[in-house]
């Protein structure tokens, strides 16, 4: 791990750009076993299975949209259709990987502790268009999952502050498994809720604009810069993947081993945790008294990131983002090259 030190946050001590290694921890004979099987017995065969019929869904899902393009002079209607074209075909995507069931809950920012399911208690409020999701970003799994839940508009920060670009749910897939640099400009973020509006759909966005490894939260970019908390209702989401033998999550390195090994486990696990509506709507256009600024993330942008904090239940790092991000990509990119040249 040293060789990746100066990817250490020396605020928190975090990687956060490492790629997760299996949680061994104590097992007896049995486990060790199963977990043999799985990795290179039953498992590889069972993935070839799955990733074949994967890429079946993928070409009926993108026939499917080319369909759902000629619906767009009805809106509602075509609203209807990729609503419901991204959930079955999506969740299909991620049942085939071996989500079969994704976990849910409310959390709050006292503690990030669980909301009872009492009536009385606040609950979260479900996402209108227009509103903007919030999430914390870890794996390509991410955008199948926000697809398959909510069909919204996906948008990318770029450098400048306030600035996103519209993706198709395609092209953030790729991104998530790039971590290309940010583009340089685009539409401003308040432009785009707008527009999503119109078109009766959410916004999704990463405001860390790359992936991590789920270990901590990164500095957030500026893409929440000049959005006026009164005008734009903000969901802050926090998605957790558990392992033991293979991490979901994919901040750098080769996607078709990943998914492959993905693949080959019986079950992967996807805890979804919702900030009830209450404390993500208590926006300020100024920091409040406890928060202190962080220049590279915005009054809006700080305060999204401490929800996310508590959403997550991880510590934020101070010094790692997109630019560390790429720089750390290289350094592996490179690495990896020297390693296989020398075999």
């Amino acid at each position: 791990m040293e060789k990746y030190s100066r990817w250490r946050d020396p605020g928190t001590g975090i990687h956060a750009f490492v790629p997760p290694v299996p949680l061994r921890g104590d097992r007896n004979g049995f486990q060790t076993f199963t977990s043999i099987a799985k990795s290179y017995i039953l498992g590889p065969p069972l993935a070839f299975i799955k990733l074949t019929v994967a890429m079946i869904l993928v070409v009926v899902f993108a026939l499917l949209e080319l369909v759902g393009q000629m619906l767009a002079p009805i809106t509602l209607i075509q609203r209807a259709y990729t609503r419901l074209v991204n959930f079955v075909l999506l969740r299909s995507l991620l049942l085939l990987l071996g989500f079969y069931w994704i976990k849910s809950e409310n959390v709050t920012v006292k503690k990030g502790a669980r909301r009872s399911s009492s009536r009385t208690q606040p609950t979260r409020q479900s996402v209108q268009a227009g509103d903007i999701i919030a999430t914390n970003h870890t794996s390509y799994l991410d955008v199948l999952y926000l697809g398959a839940r909510y069909a919204p508009m996906f948008v990318t920060p770029t450098q400048t502050p306030g600035q996103v670009t519209v993706e198709t749910i395609w092209s953030a897939f790729a991104r998530s498994i790039r971590s290309p640099p940010l583009p340089e400009t685009g539409l401003r973020l308040s432009d785009v809720v707008k527009t999503a509006k119109s078109n009766g759909c959410s916004v999704a966005v990463f405001p860390e604009g790359t992936t991590s490894n789920g270990r901590g939260i990164l500095r957030m970019t500026k893409v929440f810069h000049g959005l006026e908390p009164d005008k734009v209702r903000v969901h802050v989401i926090g998605l957790k993947y558990e392992y033991e033998d293979f991490a979901p999550t994919f901040t750098v390195g080769n996607f078709i081993p990943h998914v492959f090994f993905l693949a080959c486990q019986w079950i992967n696990t996807l805890e979804v945790r919702y900030l009830i509506s209450e404390e993500v709507q208590d926006l300020h256009t100024t920091l409040p008294a406890n928060m202190t600024l962080n220049p590279d993330e915005g009054v809006m942008g700080t305060q999204i990131a401490s929800l996310l904090n508590h959403a997550t239940r991880l510590r934020q790092t101070s010094s790692l983002g997109v630019k560390e991000k790429l720089e750390f990509i290289a350094y592996y990119t490179e690495r990896e090259r020297k390693t296989r040249k020398s075999l």
